[in-house]
């Protein structure tokens, strides 16, 4: 099984909200997982106010309980956002939260209720965890404008070489262009980029040589922009299958 390899405790308010669920049996599909925001503010380690959020889970979801009716996303004590999407990843069993963007300095809640259920049907207690959002300076309420990869070809043994064109001009500053890696299509985990997040593949460098593949293997590749104060565009434009020479 694949999990979300990286670790976002700075981002997170731990404790703020205790687990929610009232039922009587003993759950056992269990929340593995959350990273509210894959690029961190380089400044003050808060979530940007373009971001997604992420949990993982610790089975394969019915994807008929993943809807905006069980994954709710509400700033602290108001009502729920009312244009958020919610998508299921079933090769991570991963749930992809995309709010509009947040408000700066504010304190966000993520509940999870407990009519979400894995495909054997086994409880679940629910969840809730918040996260508080950049401010001041730092925040950036200005959405990224990026098309997303444009090309991928073999580039040498077990290397292929992926380009893009440049982002809009941002007020921030360049863009950092994070490429993501799966083995099967739609499989990349978006929360962890190939060299790590804020890999210096900046403008005017528009490529990036992806190396380390296993030579027959076929590859799916996602590209991503964000600024210096850590928005990044939600594209899920893929390229793929690639093989690797």
């Amino acid at each position: 099984m694949h999990h979300l390899r990286r670790i976002a405790g700075v981002l997170v308010l731990a404790g703020l909200i205790p687990a929610c669920g009232t039922g009587t049996s003993t759950p056992t599909l269990s929340v593995t997982a959350f990273i509210p925001g894959a690029v961190v503010n380089p400044i003050d380690g808060l979530v940007p106010l373009e971001c997604q959020i992420f949990i993982g889970f610790s089975s394969p979801l019915n994807p008929a309980t993943v809807s905006t009716t069980n994954f709710i996303i509400n700033p602290s004590g108001l009502p729920a956002l009312s244009t958020t999407s919610v998508i299921y990843v079933p090769a991570l069993n991963e749930v992809i939260i995309t709010p509009p963007i947040l408000a700066a300095g504010t304190t966000y809640v993520v509940t999870v209720l407990p009519g979400v259920t894995d495909t054997s049907g086994d409880a679940f207690a629910g969840f809730q965890q918040g996260f508080a959002t950049t401010a001041g300076a730092n925040a950036d309420t200005t959405g990224t404008i990026f098309g997303g990869i444009s090309g991928a070809a073999g580039n040498g043994a077990g290397s292929i070489q992926v380009s893009w064109a440049a982002g809009a001009s941002n007020a921030t500053g360049p863009y950092t262009y994070d490429v993501y890696i799966s083995t099967v299509p739609g499989g990349e985990d978006l929360t962890f980029p190939y060299g790590g997040a804020g890999t210096p593949f900046q403008d005017p460098l528009l490529t990036a040589t992806v190396s380390g593949l296993a030579s027959g293997q076929s590859y799916w590749f996602i590209v991503r922009a964000h600024s210096s104060r850590g928005n990044q565009d939600r594209n899920t434009v893929e390229a793929g299958p690639i093989v690797a020479p």
